[in-house]
């Protein structure tokens, strides 16, 4: 099986199995399965194996999301282009703040028109983007609430996700977002609490870690839901030493939690200031070290595609 990756923890107890074109992976131990084809071959876990779509392949994934793109409205919005963060490696200028009401109005009025005219919309996917979108939560709350209603009077589907630094990601708001049918959440964290806060800091300096990590074990202990949580970590030449620590240190606080994905980027220059970073490539080794150590990675998906996009390439209203 071509698009299947094998490895075995450090004791040499388990052994793991992922599929590179679905995210999905497995577990099983090598005291019970001596090989690979004992455990494959098993009939309960064969029956299993094919329930979960395990053996699922990229091709067949494809032909499905290009089905289904057509029907689906993918929408982006800034709906606070300020941030509360000055990342070393960001790109934005900051130059705007929350999204006005007139233009909310305009994207209330661009999304009817465009499922009135195409009785082929089936599904409506709004992002909420930035800057940093909770500096807006009360915009969010607002369009939101009318997304859904349109949703319902045109009997379609509604879903959101959002990208997030975390740091006002407090359980309050992470309740009232899961209400508002935000179930897909980015957050980013650079390694950690001493390399994190070198590089992803507050607009006077301080640092960030200690109050992200923290929102996001209430929200892993205080919290049952069927989200996904992604922790994402961008590598640079300052933080790529503490990388084996840091996947360790997330799998020992998230692992257990099955809403949490760790996946991973190389710093770009992103923006006018020119950083030192790293010339190959390093995520998808690190998604595969996550796996092997037991933790969850579909993000290794998306590093093995030759044209996956940034956020710049999206169609984005603001």
């Amino acid at each position: 099986m071509k698009n299947i990756l094998k490895s075995c923890d450090p004791t040499g107890r388990y052994t793991f199995l992922f599929n590179t074109f679905n995210g999905c992976s497995i577990k099983y131990s090598n005291n019970i399965f001596k090989t690979e084809e004992d455990f494959l071959n098993n009939k309960e876990i064969k029956q299993l194996l094919k329930k979960e779509d395990f053996f699922q392949s990229w091709e067949y994934k494809y032909e499905k999301i290009l089905k289904n793109e057509e029907k689906v409205l993918n929408i982006s919005l800034l709906i606070h282009e300020n941030c509360n963060f000055r990342c070393t490696y960001c790109y934005e200028k900051f130059e705007k703040k929350e999204m006005k009401i007139d233009v909310m109005e305009s994207v209330i009025e661009f999304i009817k028109n465009s499922i009135y005219s195409n009785a082929e919309i089936q599904h409506l996917h709004i992002s909420w983007f930035g800057g940093e979108p909770l500096l807006n939560i009360k915009g969010i709350e607002y369009l939101s609430n009318i997304f859904i209603e349109i949703c319902d009077e045109f009997n379609i589907e509604y879903s959101s996700d959002i990208t997030t630094n975390g740091y006002m990601l407090t359980l309050r708001n992470y309740r009232k977002l899961s209400r508002l049918k935000v179930s897909n959440y980015q957050i980013t964290i650079d390694g950690p609490k001493k390399s994190h806060d070198s590089q992803r800091v507050l607009t006077n300096g301080g640092g960030t870690y200690d109050r992200i990590i923290n929102n996001l074990i209430k929200i892993s202990t205080d919290t049952s839901d069927n989200n996904l949580i992604a922790i994402r970590t961008n590598i640079g030449p300052d933080n790529i030493s503490y990388m084996e620590f840091h996947i360790q240190n997330l799998i020992n606080i998230f692992g257990e939690d099955k809403r949490f994905d760790f996946n991973f980027h190389n710093i770009g220059n992103w923006g006018e200031n020119c950083i030192d970073v790293i010339s190959n490539n390093v995520a998808l080794d690190f998604s595969e070290l996550t796996v092997e150590l037991g933790g969850k990675s579909e993000g290794i998906l998306w590093n093995l595609m030759p044209n996956t996009y940034c956020y710049a390439g999206k169609k984005i209203i603001i």
